[in-house]
């Protein structure tokens, strides 16, 4: 044992084979932890589908209402990375184009995973990355895609702009050229808990800041890389919004109540 890296390591191992059965023959741990992984993905699920039907309806009222904040009916795509599903997509939200649960949802396997740029897919291990583990999901179903050349404005919102989701971000801002192209891009957050609105707002700054930092570096022209956060602000194409009262009513409702047609 070299560090206490390799020690927290042996005692995982330890409480994993007397704990949870770990094979003691021919054991392949990396495959015992995904089928684990597997386990607690179908538990999640049903405690998410819970948690919605308890008040289902309300639930989706929510949303519906959030949807119509955030796209103002619009013509939309949506990427998203939540597990529950919307009936309303097919229904009251014509102006839905397409709505695709990226990482699975509660009527198929959740899947959580790590971000593939942390391991070579020639490692075993790049098989607990989300890249590979939607890559194994195709198998069941193909997906149309989400993107278009002419999507104009990307929106944001209920995303923790977490390292572990990077990827899908480079690859959005790489497929529309963001940098040339003119696309309005927006974070949206609603302030949650005991925050305040600044708080809230603070926190949401930070996490923009560091995505675009990441995404610079991953840009050939690193000139282009250094200067794209500047360059959207200058051109306004890039805001940070507060929905605090989307949940209360639509973005319709809301504009009435100003008094805006």
């Amino acid at each position: 044992m070299k560090n206490d890296e390799d020690k927290q390591a042996i005692v995982l191992i330890s409480f994993l084979s007397n704990c949870l059965g770990f094979p003691a023959e021919k054991p392949d741990f990396l495959g015992f932890l995904l089928s684990e992984l597997r386990r607690f993905e179908t538990s999640f699920s049903k405690y998410i589908a819970d948690q919605v039907n308890q008040d289902a309806y309300g639930y989706e009222q929510k949303s519906f209402k959030m949807l119509s904040w955030l796209t103002e009916e619009k013509p939309t795509s949506i990427l998203d990375f939540n597990y529950t599903d919307h009936s309303f997509s097919h229904s009251e939200a014509m102006h839905v184009i397409y709505d695709r649960h990226i990482h699975g949802s509660i009527e198929e396997q959740p899947i959580i995973g790590i971000d593939q740029s942390m391991f070579p897919a020639a490692d075993r291990k790049y098989e607990f990355s989300k890249t590979y583990r939607v890559l194994d999901a195709t198998k069941r179903h193909v997906d149309q895609s989400v993107l278009s050349h002419r999507i104009k404005q990307i929106v944001f919102f209920g995303h923790s702009i977490g390292p572990a989701d990077y990827s899908y971000f480079q690859s959005v801002f790489d497929y529309l050229n963001i940098y040339e192209n003119n696309v309005e891009i927006i974070f949206g957050f609603a302030p949650y808990g005991n925050l305040s609105v600044d708080a809230a707002a603070h926190i949401q700054e930070s996490r923009v800041a560091a995505l675009f930092d990441e995404y610079g570096r991953s840009m050939d022209n690193q000139a282009h890389g250094n200067n794209l956060l500047h360059k959207l602000l200058l051109e306004n194409r890039l805001s940070i919004h507060n929905y605090k009262n989307a949940e209360e009513m639509s973005y319709f409702e809301y504009r009435k109540l100003n008094g805006d047609d």
